[in-house]
């Protein structure tokens, strides 16, 4: 059991301690202009001005009362639906909404986050009491869910977004509990190698 444990903890520390890096990357180290800034449409500049949902909200409203102008002058064009994405007024109507699905998509990320990294840390501490209370190898596997949980909401995210309030959040919070979990597998494997946390385990 415990060259199994060791092999599990390498394994964790790899993926955390890389995790952790990849978050500070993105946070403080990464570019985040390019020379075609200046190149943005007026409805990029908007949207990255938008601090809030119900900024982008308002700016929605009144791209879609465009698109309802248009729509009702039959003598405009019809637009196909694969070409709105590139033509006016649908095109900054499609822009505006997707931020703010993107967003609203980050929110209960967040939440998910928060409620799936504090499971990990219950399904661990379950795994311990059970290891030393009733049997070992099912509190082994409790600990390896709780330690799994905590590795993977704590992965990378896509950053290709327009940077945000709520993805500065999510990216910051990743962060946060990836170095938590970095700092409790270290301190499991201290207390393990002390035989004060998983006693007898060199027997198994």
């Amino acid at each position: 059991m415990k060259s199994t444990i060791t092999v599990l903890f390498v394994l964790a520390m790899l993926v955390s301690s890389t995790q952790t890096f990849r978050h500070v990357y993105v946070k403080w180290i990464m570019p985040n202009t390019s020379v075609l800034d200046e190149f943005k449409d007026q409805v990029d500049t908007d949207i990255e001005s938008a601090k809030t949902i119900a900024d982008l909200v308002e700016l929605y409203r009144g791209a879609h009362q465009r698109v309802k102008r248009y729509e009702a002058d039959k003598e405009n064009p019809d637009i196909e639906d694969r070409q709105r994405r590139h033509k006016e007024p649908y095109k900054t109507e499609m822009k505006i909404k997707g931020e703010i699905e993107s967003r609203e998509h980050d929110k209960s990320q967040i939440f998910k986050l928060n409620f799936f990294w504090a499971t990990g840390i219950f399904s661990l501490l379950l795994g311990v009491f059970t290891f030393r209370k009733l049997n070992k190898w099912l509190g082994l596997s409790g600990i390896i869910i709780g330690f799994t949980e905590m590795l993977c909401w704590t992965s990378p995210l896509f950053h290709n977004r327009i940077s945000s309030k709520s993805y500065d959040s999510l990216l910051s919070l990743k962060l946060s509990y990836s170095i938590i979990t970095c700092l409790i597998l270290i301190s499991f494997w201290l207390l393990l190698e002390k035989g004060t946390l998983l006693k007898d385990i060199k027997k198994t």
